[in-house]
């Protein structure tokens, strides 16, 4: 019975990493405006608040099914604090931080109004460390790392987030210059 559960959160696991990958994706998205026009800012925020909402869920499911293995024997405490687990502590803490970074990023959508734009900006900029962090925990935690579909998720997720990211960067750079006072003149020599 324990290889069912060990299944149940390698799969839950993996779909939440490419839900987790799906909503960074449609955040970019959002805030480079690269679908304004092709698809509505409002359909886009459903799809990621979805999207968020799902990969919440599988995240939960991926962890709780580590509960019935008693091949690893994770505990409540293995599953929450960093560094309990004797199962890749590294890896695993990883994983338990980005846990904490997607709920916290996901509790935002609540509470934009009350904390305001600016600290929901901000608190969205910690989506990239769970991201990260995800990354490097299913990498270096996940039994399936070594096969070619999986690695091909990661790969492919590293690439298309690692892209908008870039755009990202570019577009705010160029907004800045944009809004910056252009250097005066320089006025006659005497």
């Amino acid at each position: 019975m324990s290889a069912v559960f060990w299944t149940m959160s390698r799969a839950a696991g993996l779909l939440a990493y490419a839900l987790l990958t799906t909503s960074v994706v449609f955040g970019l998205v959002l805030s480079t405006g690269l679908l304004d026009g092709r698809v509505s800012r409002a359909r886009s925020l459903d799809v990621h608040r979805a999207v968020s909402t799902a990969g919440l869920g599988l995240l939960a499911w991926h962890a709780l099914a580590l509960l019935g293995d008693r091949h690893v024997a994770f505990g409540p405490l293995a599953l929450a604090v960093p560094f309990v687990s004797s199962y890749r502590p590294l890896a695993v803490a990883a994983g338990i931080v980005a846990g904490y970074g997607v709920a916290l990023v996901y509790a935002s959508f609540s509470l934009r109004k009350v904390i305001g734009p600016r600290a929901f900006r901000w608190v969205h900029y910690a989506s990239f460390a769970a991201y990260g962090l995800a990354t490097a925990h299913a990498i270096f935690a996940g039994s399936d790392t070594a096969r070619g579909p999986v690695w091909g998720l990661y790969l492919g997720s590293l690439v298309v987030v690692g892209s908008l990211v870039a755009l990202r960067v570019a577009y705010a750079v160029r907004r800045a210059r944009a809004r910056a006072p252009s250097p005066a003149a320089p006025g006659p020599r005497y």
